[in-house]
């Protein structure tokens, strides 16, 4: 799904009302500039892999993709120290595998599928 089809009205309401911000409707497309839409993802086991920064080795356990403006997808890694502890708060590259690659664009599906159905704010 494009950023574009992001946009597209979904729903109770009608084109002209979700793009005019009449009442019921959303604001105009005009007025809201998304520099990026985020979700994170837990890595299931068996998809998990470590990599070592500063001489520490990190367990990866979740990836956050980003949606670009230019309709791209961008993807960080992020884990635990596998010795324990906090470690920082550090971002690792995602291997490009066939796994991790089907596991980043069902992310991005379904993130689109849920923002195009939210109920607002609660």
């Amino acid at each position: 799904m494009t950023a574009r089809e992001l946009h597209e009205p979904q729903g109770p309401h009608d084109d002209e009302d979700a793009r005019s911000g009449a009442p019921g409707g959303c604001v105009a497309d005009e007025a809201v500039r998304l520099s990026a839409l985020a979700v994170n993802v837990s890595v299931p086991e068996d998809l998990q892999w470590t990599d070592e920064r500063r001489g520490e080795t990190f367990r990866l356990t979740s990836i956050t993709v980003r949606l670009l403006p230019d309709d791209s997808l961008a993807s960080k890694a992020y884990g635990r120290p596998v010795a324990g502890g906090r470690g920082g708060y550090v971002s690792f590259a995602v291997p490009r595998t066939p796994e991790l690659d089907a596991l980043i664009s069902g992310a991005a599906s379904a993130a689109s599928a849920r923002w195009a159905h939210h109920r607002g704010l609660s």
